[in-house]
């Protein structure tokens, strides 16, 4: 068990200590729920919200924009989203498959 004195040296020694999380109101985002109700990321020095989402998509798109500092996600759309494939195929017309220039 750490003591007030060595959570504030391990908070004031973090890179960022308010940190806005997203999650889908699903029962794998129980422990994100939970440690912000028993005030585990308060022992830590941290300063959380929890946004909830009501989409993967929503939840993806506030990551890349840096809406959210981190994220309950499903693991494929950690590598589908790191190896661009979600992005909008492009044409050879030089427009997006929405019609929108690139």
């Amino acid at each position: 068990m750490t003591t007030p004195q060595q959570t504030t040296r391990q908070a004031s020694a973090l890179e960022k200590d308010k940190l806005t999380l997203g999650y889908m109101p699903l029962t794998d985002a129980l422990p994100l729920i939970a440690a912000q109700e028993m005030g585990y990321f308060r022992h830590a020095g941290l300063n959380v919200t929890l946004q909830q989402e009501v989409s993967w998509a929503n939840i993806r798109d506030k990551v890349i924009v840096g809406h959210f500092d981190a994220a309950q996600m499903l693991a494929p759309m950690l590598l589908a989203t790191q190896s661009g494939y979600w992005l909008p195929e492009k044409t050879h017309a030089g427009t997006d498959v929405t019609g929108i220039k690139w």
